[in-house]
């Protein structure tokens, strides 16, 4: 059975953490930013700023709706946030210690039902979901830079990945108006690399 995604946490304040974050309250999705630092929550805003910003001048969204959109955003380090949410999208450096150090923490944290996903786009998804705990709820999901403006999402699913994830990512997405292409399995460099 589907999963219903009412709360989405994004996991990292960098550029694409701070992109992903923008696409979801417009569809009435509770949105937190996570990072481990304060200090990055600084630039993410002026990411987010600097992006709405563009977006209402080029009339995507009125300037009332973009203010909307960044105040909805909860920006956190406080890992009580996980355990409440329906997806997990993990946008860290790609640095394979700090993603195992992520997933064997964070999935301890959220519910069994969680889907975590990966927007890597180098590291194998079936080597991440080694270290996640119940690697069925976990895929990829690859945006591309700026991810609130370029609609295609890659979802790669892994050797152990549930289709009914895939199946949830791919109507969400599509119902958010990107483009979702789904990865039957994990290739190097997925699609779009």
């Amino acid at each position: 059975m589907k999963k219903t995604i009412k709360k989405v946490v994004v996991a990292g304040g960098g550029l694409m953490g701070a992109g992903i974050s923008l696409m979801f309250p417009e569809y009435g999705i509770e949105t937190v930013l996570y990072s481990v630092a304060e200090k990055d929550f600084d630039k993410a805003g002026k990411v987010i700023d600097k992006s709405l910003a563009a977006l209402a001048e080029n009339g995507r969204l009125t300037r009332q709706i973009a203010d909307e959109i960044k105040e909805k955003i909860q920006f956190t380090v406080d890992k009580k946030c996980f355990e409440n949410a329906d997806l997990v999208i993990e946008a860290i450096p790609e640095i394979m210690d700090l993603k195992k150090n992520f997933y064997e923490e964070v999935s301890e944290l959220v519910p069994e039902d969680t889907i975590l996903t990966s927007n890597t786009s180098a590291i194998s998804v079936n080597q991440l979901s080694k270290f996640v705990k119940f690697p069925e709820r976990f895929c990829g999901t690859h945006f591309l830079n700026p991810p609130h403006i370029i609609p295609l999402v890659e979802i790669t699913k892994g050797d152990k990945t549930d289709q009914t994830v895939c199946e949830t990512l791919y109507t969400l997405f599509k119902d958010m108006g990107k483009e979702p292409v789904l990865l039957k399995k994990d290739v190097k460099g997925f699609l779009s690399n």
